[in-house]
């Protein structure tokens, strides 16, 4: 493991990779994200498995701001207060790696509504936030280009780089397999009604010809539904697995 320290991280690039996601499968709560093409090719070049997670900004589905030390409920703004007061200069960094520090970010389309006002957006029917920002001053990024594991830490936390290199021992070491798939039965798809779609596609011709809108995303809802629960990851590896791309 060859290690490097810059003026605001330390790196360490360790050869050979590994599949990030058992890594997040070995402690979900140490490796919560990870950021990852299933199509091979040039802008799939990494995988970033954002680690040890610092502070959260959430805006619940209830309208509730959590995590902000400012008198705002709107999270952009509380979010651009904490940016700037810990913004690292990064211009003179040697490193071309696509993280080296900073922020995980969920934004859902209410968000919207916290940006145009005017809106008058349905409520959302769904339990998760409709935005959150996490701070993380670490990372491994696989670099499948050049066949090797990437390392970060922000300074002030070098110390983690070891955490994860034991944890990534730990993971190599396992004889037991990492996912240890359950019986798959034949969801129950169901999908909205066709003319319930040929109705949109009509009202925004409707749209467009009266100019007011020039683009619009339709989509028609499909719903499948296992008779037991699936766990997400377990759900990405056997889709990533049966759709590994051209």
């Amino acid at each position: 493991m060859a290690t490097a320290k810059h003026t605001n991280h330390c790196v360490s690039r360790i050869d050979g990779t590994v599949d990030p996601l058992r890594l997040h499968r070995f402690d979900p709560a140490r490796y919560p994200h990870l950021l990852q093409s299933a199509t091979p090719g040039p802008q799939a070049r990494y995988d970033i498995l954002f680690a040890f997670p610092g502070h959260s900004l959430i805006l619940g589905a209830d309208g509730c701001l959590t995590g902000g030390e400012g008198h705002t409920q709107q999270f952009l703004a509380e979010l651009d207060r904490q940016w700037s007061a810990e913004a690292i200069d990064w211009s003179h960094q040697a490193a071309e790696l696509p993280f080296r520090g900073g922020w995980f970010l969920y934004l859902g389309y209410e968000l919207s509504g916290q940006i145009e006002q005017r809106l008058r957006l349905p409520k959302s029917h769904s339990a998760a936030p409709i935005a959150s920002a996490t701070r993380f001053h670490c990372a491994l990024i696989v670099d499948h280009a050049e066949d090797c594991l990437w390392l970060i830490a922000e300074t002030g936390h070098e110390q983690r780089i070891d955490a994860m290199q034991r944890d990534l021992d730990m993971v190599l070491a396992a004889t037991e397999p990492d996912f240890v798939e359950p019986l798959f039965q034949p969801p129950a798809v169901t999908e909205d009604p066709p003319e319930h779609y040929l109705a949109m596609v009509r009202r925004t011709l409707e749209y467009i010809r009266d100019g007011d809108v020039f683009q619009a995303n339709l989509a028609r809802t499909w719903r499948a539904e296992f008779a037991s629960a699936i766990a997400p990851d377990l759900l990405y590896h056997r889709l990533r697995t049966r759709n590994p791309g051209p």
